[in-house]
């Protein structure tokens, strides 16, 4: 009896740690931000003289981003027999991103599952292992991308950030021994190595699947793409353009720290090492703060206003279903 309780208090403490990083980070971040900006008000005057084609151009990278974020969802459920509409996978890719801003460890993906089981009869067993294959090639991509545009701006520069060598390097390392090698792992009660029996052995099933998981890995490659398209914009608009790897690095960095998810929507982890490893390749903090705000803001306004509509839309469709049982 003790030891199942001692066993409730390590779990209960475990989740309170959990929410406690989760809304922490972002807080801590943005209370940094919001004091170097009263610091230093002179350096943020260059973001009203950003134009209108630009921001438009930079909207339009965010509705191709969730296109191209939809169109994962659409070719995972594909080997099941389900096929969605453009409303279907663009739709609930704009809510699950919404919601991700709000529910940790990507809890918009959650509603997404169950909104597939609802509608298509999706179970979520299936739903959890394809979700993470994806992110598994996903990372893969995003870090390899990441490192190759490190290498880049060293042969363009003849500078390196050694952390983010060291970084990548091993992201891309871990990521591509278990993608080729897939180990197989015995069962044990620990919750953190069932989750990765889980994302092998679903690996292991999918993964003859080789035209799934090329489109996959291309969707991957042009996420990052406009990503770094993104970032290098944004720093010509702000005067001080960036070499083609710099913003590669920058843009691999930020699609890895989104699927790491250790805060809801990677608020504050994503804004926080942008600047970080900018500041590694001597961009100054100033002008890399506000390429990490801009493309936030970017984020939430583009999906705030989306969001409504398709909560809307899905509910009637909920509506109509139970209205013709």
């Amino acid at each position: 009896m003790s030891v199942a309780r001692g066993e409730m208090n390590i779990n209960y403490s475990n989740k309170h740690l959990q929410i406690g990083v989760a809304y922490g980070i972002p807080i801590l971040f943005f209370a940094w931000a919001f004091h170097y900006i009263a610091t230093h008000p002179h350096d943020f005057v260059k973001l009203f003289s950003l134009s209108l084609t630009l921001v438009l151009l930079l909207i339009f990278i965010q509705l191709i981003s969730i296109w191209i974020s939809g169109l994962f969802t659409l070719l995972m459920v594909k080997p099941y027999g389900i096929e969605l509409t453009f409303h279907d996978y663009f739709g609930i890719t704009v809510v699950s991103r919404s919601l991700n801003i709000i529910l940790p460890m990507k809890g918009g993906a959650a509603v997404r599952g169950l909104y597939l089981k609802q509608q298509h009869n999706l179970s979520l067993t299936d739903f959890s292992a394809i979700f993470a294959w994806q992110s598994l090639l996903t990372l893969f991509v995003a870090s390899l991308l990441g490192l190759s545009g490190l290498a880049w701006l060293f042969l363009q520069t003849n500078e390196i950030d050694r952390l983010g060598l060291i970084i990548f390097s091993s992201a891309v390392l871990i990521f591509g021994v278990l993608i080729c090698w897939s180990p197989t792992i015995n069962n044990i009660q620990n919750e953190k190595i069932k989750k990765l029996k889980n994302v092998l052995d679903s690996w292991r099933k999918l993964r003859t699947n080789r035209k799934i998981i090329i489109r996959i890995s291309l969707l991957s490659f042009i996420n990052t793409a406009l990503s770094t398209a993104s970032i290098a914009l944004i720093f010509y608009a702000l005067d001080n353009p960036q070499a083609l790897g710099a913003a590669l690095y920058l843009g691999g960095n930020q699609d890895v720290m989104y699927h790491a998810s250790i805060t809801p929507g990677a608020l504050g982890v994503v804004e926080a090492s942008t600047v970080f490893l900018s500041k590694n390749i001597s961009i100054n903090v100033s002008d890399a703060l506000l390429v990490a705000l801009i493309n936030r803001t970017l984020i939430f306004s583009v999906s705030g206003l989306l969001t409504p509509f398709y909560i809307h839309r899905i509910l009637k469709k909920q509506s109509l279903i139970r209205t013709k049982i």
